[in-house]
């Protein structure tokens, strides 16, 4: 039994706020999977979550234990389950940025729309008890110049949504394995104190848990549950012993070169910080892992539905996989590996893919191995070519030489390391909890006026698109927790003719994906396709009308996209709709499919994504 879930479950009926800070694979996402008639009592529940491959995973799962109550919404489509486009079902899963933008008022369903039922998202979202599942793992596509200004934008959002449902008593529940101590203040609002409870898995004198009553002396009641009884206790007590973990002073490319010296298990999983690296490394090694006897697979954020699924389908059907990925992977999908590759990341990271590698318990007779590419045996030098625009370095460089002092020499580029990175440790080991104290994080635009006066402007804003579009990209660059908003790109055909409704949700499905608006601001170049207009670039746009034909039309200036994508690519569609003599709040007779991609780009149709 898991002697924590029974303590949350009273904690929850009993607490405004909860914070439950239990391992990786104890059961945290699946609470009221197996907790039905918690939803009945509460009525209304938004399960919110960082990546959309979690999303589908989760809403199939819960459908078939809990039937026509649930709802999702986010850019993918699940069998048998409904999308809701205004979070109404009694239990929807969605995706942070769609949360938040039914949370503000902007119906992400309706954005392109000329009129939208703004009052409606803004309301539904805000009658809704909320689930917050490792939301500071949501991190860039791509690389950008301030990754603290992200990370802060982050928790003044879910410091604003704690105030509110405190002020209207609906509850705040927050999932983690990955909290830094120094979070706790940062999120938790006046208005949260003495309502918040904050259950801990770990020893009651763990150096963790004297770190969080520390900073939440007076804020927050903290409880502590450690039972050897627990059955994860007793499926990951020796870890240590059995699962090493390898700091690797090289690079990706060097490693892999030499992977053939290992003995990797029979599924292997390959992680990067970024998905340029990431398709560049499969690209070039998938065949030397396939003469190993593996079949290889990818996943990563900007790959079309169709793709996403069929990795999922191979890896749950091969025995012998590699699978090459990014953070798409790190928070609640079921993979179950033996070793991990992974270039260096924080903790919070870190300690998300390495609770991949044995995820349901240590089996006897499997060969289990994490190994950490450092980049470099210059450690800065490394750690920036690997985390630089993505990670905080500072904070992954402070993990690194706490693994180090844990660690033996094996030769001169590799060392061996202790840890823990599933269990709290009650001796002196080291474990995932202890690398969370590592460093502490200052960040010094969380009071910034800027952003705090606009969210505070959203939350009494109601009226029309046009301007509230404008500075929403003025002022957090059209996303409420990414760098930057994302922005589909279409790579398939036009079409004159589209018989069924299903030929064009494959067209969706197999030539759609999403790109930021940093991405497009450094490739957008070489990937999109443009009309020229003198010395004014005009980015194509794909579009669909009347649900029967797929046409390519003059969209916005490139520069204005980049700097006002959400307002411009609007504005341009309500154009659009007028020609096509759209009712405006009627029936849309235009959607929008996407950026139009350039015919010289080189598109992997089965692979879902594009060739660098």
């Amino acid at each position: 039994m898991r002697e924590a879930l029974p303590i949350l479950r009273d904690l929850i009926e009993e607490y405004p706020v909860i914070i439950a800070i239990l391992p990786t694979g104890y059961g945290k996402s699946r609470f009221f999977q197996y907790n039905p008639d918690l939803i009945d009592q509460f009525n209304k529940v938004v399960h919110v979550l960082p990546l959309r491959a979690i999303v589908a995973e989760l809403a199939d799962d819960l459908r078939k234990q809990l039937g026509d109550g649930v709802g999702y919404q986010a850019g993918i489509h699940v069998e048998d389950v409904d999308k809701t486009p205004f979070l109404a079902d009694k239990y929807t899963i969605v995706t942070f940025d769609s949360f938040f933008m039914n949370f503000y008022g902007i119906p992400v369903s309706e954005i392109w729309r000329s009129v939208w039922h703004s009052d409606v998202a803004f309301l539904l979202s805000r009658i809704s008890h909320i689930v917050l599942d490792e939301i500071h793992l949501v991190v860039t596509p791509s690389e950008i110049d301030n990754v603290e200004e992200e990370f802060t934008k982050i928790l003044l959002i879910v410091r604003d949504l704690i105030r509110w449902n405190i002020l209207i008593n609906f509850k705040t529940i927050i999932f983690t394995a990955t909290f830094y101590p120094w979070m706790f203040t940062l999120i938790l609002p006046s208005e949260a104190y003495g309502k918040t409870a904050i259950l801990l898995f770990a020893p009651e004198d763990h150096e963790y848990v004297t770190k969080v009553k520390e900073k939440c002396n007076n804020i927050a009641k903290v409880i502590t549950i450690w039972n050897n009884k627990d059955d994860f206790y007793f499926r990951f007590k020796d870890y240590i012993n059995k699962i090493p973990t390898y700091l690797h002073y090289t690079s990706m490319d060097n490693f892999i070169n030499s992977v053939s010296g290992y003995d990797l298990g029979s599924k292997i999983a390959v992680m990067f910080n970024s998905v340029r690296r990431c398709i560049e490394s499969y690209e070039k090694y998938y065949r030397l892992f396939e003469n190993l006897g593996y079949t290889t697979t990818i996943l990563h954020g900007q790959m079309t539905s169709y793709a996403r699924r069929n990795a999922f389908d191979i890896f749950k059907n091969v025995e012998k996989i590699a699978i090459f990925s990014t953070q798409v992977i790190e928070a609640g999908v079921n993979m179950d590996f033996d070793s991990l590759i992974t270039e260096i990341a924080p903790p919070h990271a870190l300690i998300q893919r390495t609770g991949r590698v044995a995820r349901y318990d240590i089996r006897n007779g499997r060969h289990y191995a994490i190994h950490l590419i450092l980049g470099d045996k210059d450690l800065r030098a490394g750690v920036n070519k690997l985390c630089k625009g993505i990670y905080d370095i500072d904070l992954t460089i402070s993990a690194i030489k706490c693994l180090e002092n844990y660690a033996s020499k094996v030769d001169e580029y590799c060392m061996k390391t202790l840890i823990n990175w599933r269990l709290p440790q009650s001796d002196k080991s080291l474990d995932y909890l202890k690398l969370l104290i590592v460093k502490e994080v200052f960040l010094e635009h969380l009071t910034a006026s800027s952003i705090s006066s606009f969210i505070e402007y959203l939350t009494k804003w109601r009226g029309r698109a046009y301007p509230m579009l404008k500075q929403f990209d003025e002022y957090l660059k059209g996303s409420f927790i990414r760098s930057s908003t994302l922005i589909p790109i279409y790579l398939g055909p036009s079409v004159d003719v589209i018989v069924e409704r299903e030929e064009l949700n494959e067209l969706l499905d197999k030539y759609t994906i999403t790109m930021d608006i940093g991405f497009l601001e450094r490739y957008g170049e070489r990937i999109l396709d443009f009309q020229e207009n003198g010395k004014k670039r005009f980015v194509k746009l794909a579009i669909v009308v009347d649900d029967e034909k797929i046409c390519i039309v003059k969209g916005p200036i490139f520069e204005f996209l980049l700097k006002y994508p959400l307002y411009s690519l609007h504005t341009v569609i309500s154009k659009i709709r007028k020609s096509y003599e759209e009712d405006e709040g009627g029936i849309p007779k235009v959607f929008l499919l996407g950026l139009k991609a350039n015919p010289s780009v080189k598109f992997d149709t089965e692979r879902g994504y594009i060739l660098w």
